[in-house]
């Protein structure tokens, strides 16, 4: 748990200041290639750039409440609220780039500032139901390994079929366990040789 949380923290932080470095380069390159449009897009961005970093931050700790058990992830749904909410505000701020959307568009929007955080908070609550309070990881992983022995299981039967009709006449249903077992090797193989990548 420890090493997924650290990983979290570690990859957030690196995303964020790749956005900073990306944002210092458009701050160079725009003024000179862009007109208006790209000027207004650059400036909202300064402008907000502390509401970037909130959001980064909410994020954050979302993600690391996602990644403990039950129960202290109890409170990642209500964490999970908050940032639909700070997402819905940056995106109602885009909007309002819009010439004479301003109007328009506060009714949609302030339906959409009730009705999100309720539904990302009960889906986050059934989820941690329907996961047994079991950090996303490791649900994935169990996944992962329950896949891998269903798969090993057919390649146990498949290679026994082939075994038993040894030596008797080939027929299209038997070239087609072969070609299933070819895949199946290939795909392991391929799935290892990443694997053990990631690892380097």
């Amino acid at each position: 748990m420890a090493k997924s949380a650290l990983k979290i923290i570690a990859l957030k932080i690196v995303g964020f200041i790749i956005f900073l470095i990306l944002l210092g380069i458009a701050n160079i390159v725009v003024p000179n290639i862009s007109g208006n449009a790209g000027m207004e897009i650059i400036s909202f961005m300064n402008s907000n750039l502390f509401f970037f970093f909130v959001i980064m931050v909410v994020d954050l700790i979302n993600e690391l409440f996602w990644s403990f058990y039950f129960p202290f992830n109890i409170l990642a749904p209500i964490t999970g609220s908050l940032l639909s909410i700070l997402i819905i505000t940056l995106i109602y701020k885009l909007v309002l780039l819009i010439p004479y959307s301003d109007g328009i568009l506060m009714m949609p929007f302030a339906l959409l500032y009730i009705l999100v955080p309720v539904i990302v908070l009960i889906a986050g609550y059934i989820l941690i139901l329907i996961r047994g309070g079991r950090p996303k990881h490791v649900c994935d992983e169990e996944k992962k390994i329950c896949l891998r022995e269903r798969w090993e299981m057919k390649k146990r039967k498949l290679e026994k079929k082939m075994r038993s009709k040894k030596g008797k006449k080939v027929e299209w249903e038997d070239i087609g366990d072969e070609f299933k077992l070819v895949l199946y090797n290939l795909g392991k193989g391929i799935n290892e040789l990443f694997e053990g990548k990631k690892r380097k």
